[in-house]
């Protein structure tokens, strides 16, 4: 059987030349390695500046080995998002894989592997759904891999929005976040020097960061990460410690040196920081119109009401013997469900259900 895991945003699309991405190591370069140990020929394609071929270099037990390929993507679309690979079609027409898993489902180099090779031949195909999870292209899909329980409920029963097709719950599959809690751990004996940590890319329009502000009036707060609009923030919070963007491998220390998490977004449905928190031990804090209960357990932090969040955090920060024992169950939640193997039973439900098992 072979099987293949596309990238449907170009790689550069996060900022990242090829070599950084090469080295970011996380559930969508798990996932095909645990296929490939399972006996399945698994490749991983993505669009990027130029054609490269590599081969995965994941360590550890329950990983096999697979190949890379980079095509070269094209744009007619300033949006990087959108961009596209006609070489990435043109080699998977005489490929001819058995499967093909989209991760994301607006992608340009995804859209157009569709509606050129895809669903004109009535190929198989999964989507493994992030952040946004419905396009028109969604119900064809043979199975949907989602985050979520409402993302599910949304994708089994649209409501008013007439223009969704519903999808049947046998065509999907939970799909747990994955991390390495060997990395993402606590660090004994560190000093906490903030009380709020906030991990992400600073970017305009994106995310509502006006909570921190109000919330650095309090409590010593942290911001990690780069982004074009770093240096306006910076002006904007003047109480807030903005780090810049650091290496993957040094933000479990960042976020070992807080006491808890915030995540200030209103649009995401189970952002990976999130996790990454949880295993370095971090209480976890966001808002509940936007964090679902399964994303954020309750045991493991607080699902913050936008009007009384300030007050709300304050009140935990009054009871240290509640924060430690939230800080404890956030790590336990991570290294229970969150593992960087958590997707090996999905995965072994998809072959069953696509008769490939």
């Amino acid at each position: 059987m072979r099987t293949v895991f596309v990238q449907t945003y170009p790689i550069y699309h996060d900022l990242l030349d090829t070599d950084q991405w090469l080295r970011r190591v996380n559930r969508d370069r798990w996932m095909p390695g645990i296929l490939a140990d399972m006996g399945v020929e698994v490749e991983l394609w993505g669009g990027d500046y130029k054609d490269t071929v590599h081969e995965s270099e994941i360590e550890g037990d329950g990983f096999g080995p697979y190949k890379i390929r980079l095509f070269e993507s094209v744009t007619d679309n300033s949006q990087t998002k959108k961009h596209y690979s006609d070489k990435l079609i043109d080699f998977a027409k005489n490929y001819d894989a058995d499967l093909h898993l989209l991760k994301g489902v607006d992608g340009g180099v995804g859209i157009r592997l569709l509606n050129e090779y895809l669903l004109p031949e009535k190929k198989p195909f999964v989507f493994i759904i992030g952040g946004k999870f419905y396009t028109g292209n969604v119900p064809k899909a043979d199975l949907i891999f989602y985050e979520t329980e409402e993302q599910k409920q949304e994708l089994m029963n649209p409501g008013w929005r007439f223009w969704r097709r519903a999808v049947d719950e046998s065509r999907l599959l939970h799909l747990p976040k994955s991390i390495d809690t060997d990395l993402f751990r606590p660090i004994p004996g560190i000093e906490k020097k903030w009380d709020i940590i906030c991990v992400g890319r600073l970017i305009h329009r994106y995310k509502n960061y006006d909570a921190l502000e109000d919330l650095s009036e309090q409590f010593k707060v942290c911001m990690v990460g780069g982004g074009p609009a770093k240096e306006d923030f910076e002006k904007k919070f003047p109480k807030i410690e903005f780090v810049g963007q650091v290496p993957n491998a040094k933000v479990p220390e960042y976020l070992n040196r807080a006491h808890a998490f915030i995540h200030p977004g209103a649009n995401d449905f189970f952002p990976r920081v999130i996790s990454e928190a949880a295993a370095c031990g971090c209480i976890l804090l966001a808002f509940a119109d936007s964090i679902a209960p399964d994303v954020l357990p309750p045991d493991c932090g607080l699902r913050l009401n936008r009007d009384t969040y300030v007050q709300e955090v304050l009140k935990l920060f009054g009871d240290r013997e509640l924060m430690k024992e939230m800080g404890n169950n956030a790590r336990n939640y991570a290294v229970e469900s969150l593992h960087k193997y958590s997707t090996r039973e999905p995965m072994n439900k998809m072959l069953r259900k696509l008769d490939f098992r």
